[in-house]
């Protein structure tokens, strides 16, 4: 159990996190702990089209956040992530954190006028995407429209997976004074509003998620919900500052009721996040 422990314990009581504490270091934390203790090939991320060790994944996302620099992303930008493709979410949300910049995650499902409103409300320097999103949004190219730059990382890729996948030192990761971690935007009376988490806030909820839910290295942790919505935060940071591995739904509509027990059952899900009315409905008996 000493080896899990996240709670420093010459903090004051009721507060689990380090001064300066960032969310992209704690993701580091674990990778190291997990390579110390011998759990090379413990899976981060376990999905029916890709499998990533906590190595691959810190790899993939130290060429990104590499890329991103390059393309003049520095501490304190905000970066708009475009995705329908889970890993693609992570690997670029943890790229964005190691260089100090702020991740406003979207959803592919909203409405362009949406997707427009926020890009220039949260002052969007660079929305990440994919090229076939844009057969998913339509005038996907209005996202531009307040400066922002749209970047396809499927035709970037011969050059991002030219790049280094080791660690960025100081002087890579450049100035990240910034505290910002995220912008999650909600619809308040039909309008979507920005409510920005920082560093110290979002580390020391998942830390103290972490340990009220016992959450293990073995464990198989369900992620099914769009990055767009704030509660996915739980479904990914929790795990991973514990060592265990995402299980992503597969790409399409949310899954209920047999088809959610059956996902569960062939992947060997161990726990999830649910709300209680969303979880009787929806499901007749636990497969884990």
């Amino acid at each position: 159990m000493s080896d899990l422990l996240l709670v420093d314990q010459n903090e004051a009581q009721g507060w689990r996190v380090r001064h300066d504490e960032r969310l992209d270091q704690l993701f580091e934390e674990r990778c190291d702990w997990i390579s110390q203790y011998g759990k090379a090939g413990q899976l981060a991320v376990d999905g029916a089209d890709i499998q990533l060790t906590y190595e691959e994944l810190d790899g993939k996302a130290n060429q990104l956040a590499r890329y991103l620099r390059l393309r003049g992303v520095r501490g304190g930008d905000r970066v708009a992530l475009l995705f329908d493709q889970a890993a693609a979410s992570y690997v670029a949300m943890l790229a964005v954190l190691k260089i100090g910049a702020t991740y406003v995650p979207l959803d592919t499902g909203f409405p362009t006028g949406r997707l427009t409103y926020i890009v220039e409300d949260a002052q969007v320097h660079t929305v990440l995407s994919m090229s076939h999103v844009a057969g998913l949004v339509e005038q996907i190219d209005l996202l531009t429209a307040s400066g922002a730059e749209l970047v396809y990382l499927d035709v970037a890729a011969p050059l991002i997976e030219d790049l280094d996948t080791r660690r960025l030192i100081d002087a890579d990761r450049g100035d990240l004074s910034n505290q910002l971690a995220y912008i999650s935007y909600a619809s308040v009376n039909g309008r979507p509003e920005g409510v920005a988490i920082d560093h110290a806030s979002i580390c020391n909820f998942v830390k103290v998620a972490a340990e009220m839910y016992g959450i293990w290295p073995r464990d198989r942790f369900y992620q099914g919900l769009p990055i767009a919505l704030d509660f996915s935060v739980e479904e990914i940071w929790v795990p991973w500052v514990c060592g265990a591995t995402l299980v992503p739904k597969p790409a399409g509509p949310a899954l209920f009721g047999a088809e959610l027990h059956a996902f569960l059952s062939a992947r060997r899900v161990t726990a999830m996040c649910c709300v209680p009315g969303s979880w009787r409905p929806s499901m007749a008996s636990c497969p884990a």
